[in-house]
């Protein structure tokens, strides 16, 4: 059975390619669904732009759910991680 994992990351293209060899190697994953946009992380530290926040927020759900991933991966876990359960308890 293939392994995903999930990335959020800046829509920057000459990122793609090296986040998706390391989370690959790192976690062992066959696929990796990439969730991108302008200045991910700003945007994800800041939590001001809520229709972006919104649009990641559904993008990732998609992915985990209908895609039965086994990780969500960021370039800055810790920031996802913060902005999610910021979003949580509002």
């Amino acid at each position: 059975m293939s392994k995903f994992a999930t990335a959020i990351n800046c829509m920057d293209g000459r990122m793609q390619i090296p986040v998706i060899v390391y989370l690959k190697n790192k976690y062992e994953v066959d696929y990796v669904d990439m969730i991108t946009s302008p200045g991910t992380n700003k945007v994800l530290a800041e939590s001001k732009n809520k229709a972006v926040l919104e649009s990641i927020k559904r993008y990732v759900e998609i992915s985990v759910n209908l895609m039965a991933q086994d990780s969500l991966l960021s370039a800055d876990i810790t920031i996802v991680q913060q902005t999610l359960q910021m979003k949580k308890t509002r």
